[in-house]
């Protein structure tokens, strides 16, 4: 089963390879795809929560 956003829907590819640190955060780096018990976020729908944008 291909992991999916729980947010947006997308399906997890090949491009996305990182996972979600939160060292990305201070860093400035691009976030990865978080993956945990409480479900999947992709990267696009991390980086909006983040910010706190819809």
């Amino acid at each position: 089963m291909t992991p999916t956003c729980g947010m947006c829907g997308r399906e997890r590819t090949i491009n996305d390879a990182y996972d979600y640190n939160p060292l990305q955060v201070i860093t400035g780096q691009p976030l990865g795809w978080y993956s945990g018990d409480d479900g999947e976020v992709c990267s696009e729908c991390m980086t909006r929560t983040i910010k706190g944008q819809p």
